[in-house]
């Protein structure tokens, strides 16, 4: 059974949509990226190296991810398709867990 291009499109997107209905990853996804704000807010040597300077690349991959985490977490559905695979845990959550991770 083949499908059309349009047709796996629609899949992927209601896969999408049915993650980002999910209230419990919507709950860790808040929850993350209100760690990491905190975190930077109140701790900024957090974001320091061992060389004693900021990584800007590595910092904005972060804050872009902290940014999809609270879209996602808090509910908001964008309507266009890019905007709503883009704002799911698949790629809020690795750089965030990385974040933290590193901190230990």
């Amino acid at each position: 059974m083949t499908y059309s291009l349009n047709s796996r499109c629609s899949i992927y997107a209601s896969r999408f949509a049915e993650l980002q209905q999910n209230v419990m990853l919507q709950y860790v996804s808040f929850l993350l990226a209100t760690i990491t704000t905190v975190l930077v807010l109140f701790w900024p040597p957090v974001a320091i190296n061992t060389q004693g300077q900021v990584d800007h690349g590595t910092f904005t991959l972060v804050m872009l991810a902290n940014s999809a985490a609270f879209i996602h977490g808090i509910g908001f559905k964008p309507h266009t398709l890019l905007w709503r695979c883009l704002f799911t845990p698949f790629f809020a959550w690795p750089p965030l867990i990385w974040f933290l991770l590193g901190l230990a």
